[in-house]
């Protein structure tokens, strides 16, 4: 049921706290919290290499979130500590950089909508999203520090769905809010609490292909999913070392199979789990 990618014998990755998946070439990213790469991870292979160094033009020093476009020809990085988004072609050369003055406080998640041209970027410090085209100019914000619908109380990551959706992890305001692409608010998953279905430190979102909303809990050690009304269905794992078991989980990432890729931060590797479908007779 699950497996490692980035922590087999040999060649442990650092803690790692965004996971994007490049399902055409079976390989993964991840972003590694206080550390200044960001590592691909052969899954057939079982080898990792790294792009990214810490200083110089297109370097990295706290890279969070990591984002790829649809063709994989580019990797967008966020740089918590630079407080900018860094672009790298698929080999992990250096492109450009998407950084207006003053546009960002620590960016954190981020998120493509290939049909729009989209991409947004979660602001931890401004508790608010941003939305831009590929040349990196603002579109438009969405979002301010507060516990309405669709205020923020220290947001963390971000997802677009098939249908273009924006799911936000508000963290501190324990729920998984959603959007549509122009930022207005739809509905939101999870409250606070330390029962099923209730969320304590919510990070990693992502959809699997039947509409279902994956939830990583950094404090519960766990994933929580829900279905397209909100409605708990079942978590898996708990805290531990051992297999299927997670320790500071925090990115997601859901490829085309269904295959779920969890970064397992102190666990120093990323979890595999299978979604298998319920088939009534």
């Amino acid at each position: 049921m699950a497996d490692e990618v980035c922590g087999w014998r040999g060649n442990r990755c650092a803690p790692c706290t965004a996971l994007q998946r490049l399902c055409f070439k079976r390989q993964s990213l991840c972003g590694r919290h206080g550390g200044s790469k960001i590592a691909i991870c052969d899954t057939v292979n079982k080898k990792a290499h790294y792009i990214g160094k810490k200083a110089g033009i297109g370097g990295l020093n706290k890279p969070i979130g990591v984002a790829v476009d649809g063709e994989g020809n580019n990797i967008y990085v966020t740089d918590s500590s630079q407080d900018r988004v860094i672009v790298y072609n698929q080999n992990g050369d250096y492109k450009y950089t998407l950084n207006k003055k003053g546009q960002f406080k620590q960016p954190t998640g981020i998120a493509i909508n290939e049909s729009l041209g989209r991409i947004y970027v979660v602001d931890t410090h401004k508790h608010n999203v941003t939305a831009m085209n590929k040349n990196g100019d603002m579109l438009f914000e969405f979002g301010k520090r507060g516990s309405n619908e669709g205020e923020f109380n220290y947001p963390n990551s971000i997802y677009v769905d098939r249908h273009g959706l924006v799911y936000v992890s508000d963290t501190l305001n324990f729920r998984v809010q959603i959007f549509d692409p122009d930022g207005k608010f739809i509905r939101q998953i999870g409250s606070i609490g330390d029962t099923p279905g209730r969320l304590a430190r919510p990070k990693g979102v992502a959809v699997d292909s039947d509409g279902n909303t994956y939830i990583v809990d950094a404090a519960f050690n766990n994933v929580q999913i829900f279905d397209k009304e909100g409605t708990l269905l079942l978590f898996f794992s708990s805290m531990g070392i051992g297999p299927g078991k997670l320790w500071l989980p925090s990115g997601i990432s859901i490829d085309e199979k269904d295959t779920i890729y969890i970064a397992d931060q102190l666990n120093r590797r990323i979890a595999i789990f299978q979604y298998l479908r319920y088939f009534p007779h």
